[in-house]
């Protein structure tokens, strides 16, 4: 994932030295440093996923229609170990189409086989589970007790502004840093505050990929808030690392005439430090 993370950066005319510091940014000052700490199926599951929608992205920027074509395949891989990263895929066809050599409909049908690979996954993944669950859509979650016994059961729209505040918050009702469900996203993955906060100063006009990005961030947002938890037993805020490769892209293209900024280098050591240091007090403690 950090290698693919550098090689969009490449793609996207940056320096070997700019394309680093964002690898590192998304990958050491993020969130994502907790999950590789320990094999838990779902923190394997996020540490996948994340590579493979980062292989979608590199594979959406070359220039050869043969690697173009693994994107779908990428990313359906990315949806078999996060659902919601499904949501990645208009983003994930606009950069395609603006990477073609001449982006017309009849130029587009003619490369439907590129379908073939995605839709095999898909279609697997639905055989697996129906074998396991009898039902496509179901993968097991509900059958943990949490959920069986919830009586809005695993989604409901009221969890949202319960959950949005657990995002944010700073710390539980007796003051002490939240080791259950979400805690302070804009810490532990403050390439965020360089994706969103940072070119608003700068007053970029936002083009359609930055609109694209936002919304679909925005949306995932909001249906990772309606899930039952976010996240259970964890350091961090670490359901929201599924979209960071998003936040990768959105930081790359608004950076297009100032690619380093000296607050980027603040923020990466804020995310840096928090993720190290939390990461290791997280797991001496409760481990």
């Amino acid at each position: 994932g950090a290698l693919c993370a550098f090689q969009i950066g490449k793609q996207m005319r940056y320096s070997n030295a700019v394309s680093l510091f964002w690898a590192l940014f998304v990958t050491c000052a993020s969130n994502l440093i907790s999950l590789t700490m320990l094999g838990w199926v779902w923190f394997i599951a996020q540490s996948f996923a994340f590579c493979f929608t980062m292989l979608a992205f590199t594979c959406a920027l070359s220039k050869k229609e043969s690697i173009m074509g693994l994107s779908l395949f990428f990313l359906a891989c990315a949806v078999g170990c996060r659902p919601l990263n499904v949501l990645f895929y208009p983003v994930l066809f606009y950069v395609l189409w603006c990477n073609l050599d001449k982006p017309r409909l009849r130029n587009i049908l003619r490369l439907w086989y590129w379908l073939i690979a995605p839709g095999t996954v898909a279609i697997l993944m639905c055989l697996l589970n129906y074998v396991r669950f009898g039902s496509i859509t179901e993968f097991g979650h509900n059958y943990l007790l949490e959920y069986v016994q919830s009586p809005l059961g695993q989604f409901n729209l009221s969890y949202i502004p319960h959950n949005l505040y657990r995002a944010i918050r700073l710390f539980t009702d007796n003051y002490s840093i939240p080791v259950r469900d979400g805690w302070a996203f804009y810490l532990v993955m403050p390439v965020w505050i360089a994706a969103i906060i940072i070119p608003i100063f700068f007053k970029k006009k936002p083009d359609t990929l930055v609109v694209m990005i936002i919304a679909t961030c925005i949306l995932h947002l909001l249906l990772t808030c309606a899930h039952k938890t976010m996240g259970g037993w964890h350091f961090g805020c670490r359901y929201l690392v599924d979209a960071t490769p998003l936040a990768l892209l959105l930081c790359l293209h608004l950076r297009s005439e100032k690619p380093f900024l000296k607050i980027d280098a603040v923020l990466f050591i804020i995310g840096f430090l928090i993720n190290m240091i939390g990461t290791i007090w997280f797991y001496s403690q409760f481990g």
